[in-house]
């Protein structure tokens, strides 16, 4: 990539909690390696 803005990278993860399993998701611009955009979700149980 040579410019920003052109390709994002995404990744879904779960993280175990004593509620049940949160959920982070978080989206990254391949130029820069930033962060630009995330999200999380509340906990569900199994």
């Amino acid at each position: 990539m040579n410019q920003p803005h052109q390709a994002y990278v995404g990744d879904i993860t779960y993280i175990s909690t004593q509620e049940g399993w949160l959920y982070l998701a978080v989206v990254i611009d391949l130029y820069s390696r930033q962060v630009v955009g995330w999200s999380n979700g509340g906990a569900y149980a199994d």
